[in-house]
């Protein structure tokens, strides 16, 4: 997601998103033309056709370049109406709803900066039952759940920035969104934030 890709995927494995009421923006790094801007409003969002190549179904890794604005919103959102999984920022915190596991959500307990570039990440590991989150490279949460689960992936929409079911839409700037239909480790995290620079 860039001023050269516009919402098409860098390797062109997946459909061109749709892009809502959004703008280009410079990204992390002060890079030109590396990221959204999202209004905080119904309309401002990215939406990706969902044809198999986001449905990871049991293991998964999400992550993103973020720069909060101050009001709460959905950062990347399977579905839009919000039920299946979804890395959000909820209460200024990073937070991970697979909302199809009995114990569904996870926050980070630090609230993330405003106006300030933030690398997160959230995992699932359906053979571990581990659920992660990592702020900047760093594991911040660690939740085990006993059961293995299979995950919602399979919406035939994945957005970000609105959802539509609820007034939860997210303002700031978006960079280098990310899905991996595994659960990667703190250094497989870290490497791809340094490849993505």
């Amino acid at each position: 997601m860039n001023a050269r890709h516009k919402a098409a995927e860098k390797e062109s494995r997946q459909p061109t998103g749709i892009l809502g009421d959004v703008a280009i923006t410079n990204g992390p790094y002060n890079k030109p033309g590396g990221a959204y801007t999202f209004y905080g409003t119904e309309s401002s969002y990215i939406e990706f056709p969902n044809r198999g190549g986001l449905d990871t179904r049991f293991s998964i890794t999400l992550m993103c370049w973020v720069q909060p604005s101050g009001q709460d919103g959905p950062l990347i959102s399977y579905g839009k109406d919000g039920l299946g999984v979804q890395i959000t920022i909820a209460r200024g915190k990073f937070s991970l709803t697979l909302s199809d596991l009995p114990v569904s959500g996870l926050s980070s307990a630090q609230v993330l900066p405003t106006e300030v570039w933030v690398h997160v990440a959230a995992t699932y590991n359906y053979h571990t039952g581990n659920r992660s989150l990592f702020i900047n490279g760093d594991l911040k949460v660690l939740s085990h759940i006993p059961t293995r689960y299979a995950i919602a992936t399979n919406a035939d929409k994945v957005r970000m920035g609105a959802r539509g079911n609820d007034n939860g839409y997210f303002k700031g700037k978006i960079a280098e969104i990310k899905v991996y239909d595994v659960a990667l480790n703190a250094a497989q995290i870290q490497k791809s934030i340094i490849q993505g620079s």
